[in-house]
């Protein structure tokens, strides 16, 4: 079993950056379809495993029954949820209800972390949400 895996998009890719101590299986631009369909069957087995998923999905696309699908599959002890910043409020809604049922906890990405294009973390961003990870299930 891993101690921590970090699953997701490219906030989910930056943030492996920066928590090396962490597998991370990312790919920049992904959305949930996708992902469900190369990797959800390879997830590892994990003390702690955080999801960053949603950004990249178009309107029309799936997105809440894939991020059921995706979270079903994952075996951790504990999941974290980054709250993406930039999706629709109804998707977000869903990933705080999908955590609560779940007994997930989640991240929201503060302003002050966010690079002008207010979807991703700055340098500093990631280095604050990689600690914010960490202390949260310490």
């Amino acid at each position: 079993m891993l101690d921590c895996l970090i699953i997701g998009d490219s906030i989910a890719k930056g943030l492996g950056d920066v928590r090396r101590d962490c597998m991370t299986i990312a790919k920049v631009g992904i959305n949930t379809q996708n992902f469900l369909n190369t990797y959800s069957a390879k997830i590892p087995t994990s003390n702690i495993t955080i999801i960053s998923l949603s950004t990249n999905d178009p309107k029309d696309m799936h997105t809440h029954e894939n991020l059921w699908l995706i979270r079903e599959r994952v075996d951790a002890q504990y999941v974290i949820w980054i709250l993406p910043n930039d999706t629709r409020a109804e998707t977000l809604d869903y990933i705080e209800a999908l955590a609560r049922d779940f007994g997930d906890g989640t991240i929201k990405l503060h302003k002050e972390w966010l690079s002008k294009d207010n979807i991703h973390p700055t340098s500093k961003g990631y280095k604050e949400l990689g600690k914010v990870t960490m202390d949260i299930v310490d």
